[in-house]
């Protein structure tokens, strides 16, 4: 994938109604750095990216495909036939067996809450003693409308804080007033 590259919006498994394009982005991976101890109590999101594609494979292998972060549609409103959410957690070895109340808000520039989808999760084991264990999540959006340009976001919560928001961008079309 070139970064910055200007591509025709694809739907996959159907030919496409929606002649948009969308700008790739590079990953923004988290730090590695601690500010606390690896035994203590913590969840914490390493990636949060939106893509066309994403899965994971029976491997727990994360594959994503289409990274972008902006929208330019040739009217207002567009429907967005499908976008993924993709998330990446990281979790202390003493959270295992441990539930966690994820929360993924999707929000316009002015803070108003479009959507929101709520999930329990129990972190699994980790495979190595003493290490953190990396829990990949995937949420697909079908048919989201956006109906005016600016500033959108998608905020992940966990157990009520905000970790981080994945920016989503939708252009004024080109010669359309706001």
């Amino acid at each position: 994938m070139v970064v910055g590259l200007e591509r025709p919006y694809h739907k996959p498994l159907a030919e496409s109604t929606y002649p948009a394009t969308c700008t790739s982005i590079s990953i923004r991976l988290r730090p590695r750095h601690r500010t606390r101890r690896q035994n203590e109590a913590s969840v914490e999101v390493r990636l949060c990216v939106l893509s066309d594609y994403a899965t994971v494979s029976q491997e727990g292998k994360l594959s994503v495909l289409g990274i972008f972060e902006q929208i330019k549609p040739p009217a207002l409103p567009v429907t967005v036939p499908i976008m993924y959410l993709v998330t990446m957690f990281e979790a202390s070895p003493v959270e295992a067996n441990s539930n966690k109340q994820l929360r993924f808000v999707l929000a316009g520039a002015d803070g108003g809450e479009i959507l929101a989808v709520e999930q329990t999760v129990t972190v699994p084991q980790t495979p190595l003693p003493g290490k953190p264990v990396l829990m990949n999540h995937v949420l697909a959006f079908a048919g989201i409308e956006f109906r005016k340009s600016g500033d959108y976001a998608f905020h992940v919560l966990i157990g009520g804080e905000e970790k981080t928001r994945a920016p989503l961008f939708v252009h004024q079309p080109t010669g359309a007033t706001k």
